[in-house]
This record gives C-alpha cells, structure tokens and sequence, in this order.
C-alpha cells in the first residue's frame, strides 16, 4: 500500500486542489483532489505521465487534452485525479519521448516499438495502491481506455460507472488515434457510436 509523504494546495486554473504525494515502493505518484466527494462513488481519473503530449504540448497525442478536460469535470463536482509516473512504454520518458518524435503521426506509439509491450502502463498496483489509502473502492471512473477498470476491478476496486472523457481528435492525431482504438480497444470521440483513446 502507498504511503502519503507529502501534502499541499495546488492552485490550477480550474480552482484549488487538495494535492498529495504517495509512495509506493520505488514509484511516486500525485492525487489532486477536489472536495466534496461523492459519498457512494467518486469520480476518479487515471492520468499516466505524457511528456510530450501533456508536458510539450505536441498535437500528435492527446494526453493534454485529457488531463485538461478530467481537471475540468472534477474541479465542476468534485473528485480525484491521480497522475501516475508511467509512460505509455517502458522506455524512459526521455527516450520515449524521442522515439515519439520520429514516428509518422499516422502511426501508434506501439508499433514504432515492436519489441515492447503494446500498453506497458499498469493500473493494478500503481493506482490501487494509493486509492485504497485514500478510501475510495467504489469510483466512477473517467475514461475511455477498458484497460483501466478491467485492472482496477481485477485489484478490487469497484467502477460503478465509466464516464467518457470527450477530447475530440485534431487533424495531426486523427490517424494515430484511430490506429490505438483499433489495437488496444480504446473510444474515440465522434466516431460511430463510440469507436472503439484514455
């Protein structure tokens, strides 16, 4: 289980969160949190670390668009979001990152590395730890990626609810996210129903 070593406000342009720091053997991990809490199930948000999507503002991804739109929505009703310290391989973030810059937009970040796992991140040990610390079995989960609450059901977290995150795709991104919904099963926003990134 996570340990909590830190705590501050941390004021967003969405408002103040509540932040905490947890660690969790080796890893690190921040919750934001927005008061109050829904008593039964709060919303929740797995964010996984994106440098350049999130951090550089690179429009091939769309990692800032969703931290963005999930702040929004908790800073609105209240809720967690817990930013986790993975990248989508298991390359360094500096060398995935790089890595990104070099693969053809049209193309998933997975297959510019064909001997790595397709969606290296976990949610099993890495989110549960510190949810349970923070008392929260039961969520209602932001996202559009089923990898997320299949693992945290799989750790005995209960998603009552999965909530869509709408983060349209733009015309440099459109392609890649196409290509993730189709490998790893994630939803795209304004595609048929709801195709089957987050």
């Amino acid at each position: 289980m996570a340990r909590r070593i830190a705590e501050a406000v941390m004021p967003t342009r969405y408002g103040d969160f509540r932040g905490a720091g947890f660690q969790n053997g080796d890893s690190e991990a921040v919750a934001l949190t927005r008061e109050p809490l829904a008593d039964d199930a709060p919303m929740v948000r797995l964010h996984s670390e994106c440098v350049t999507g999130a951090t550089l503002g690179s429009l091939r991804y769309d990692c800032g668009e969703q931290i963005d739109a999930a702040l929004a929505i908790i800073a609105r009703i209240g809720g967690v979001v817990l930013c986790l310290p993975q990248e989508g391989s298991t390359a360094s973030p500096t060398r995935s990152g790089l890595t990104r810059f070099k693969t053809p937009a049209s193309r998933c970040r997975c297959e510019s590395r064909p001997r790595l796992p397709v969606d290296a991140r976990e949610y099993r040990s890495a989110a549960a730890a510190v949810l349970r610390p923070m008392n929260l079995t039961r969520v209602r989960l932001i996202t559009n990626n089923p990898k997320k609450w299949s693992e945290l059901e799989a750790e005995g977290i209960t998603v009552v609810e999965r909530v869509r995150l709408e983060v349209r795709p733009n015309l440099v991104n459109v392609k890649y996210l196409e290509t993730t919904a189709a490998r790893m099963g994630h939803l795209i926003l304004g595609r048929d129903k709801e195709s089957a990134a987050g």
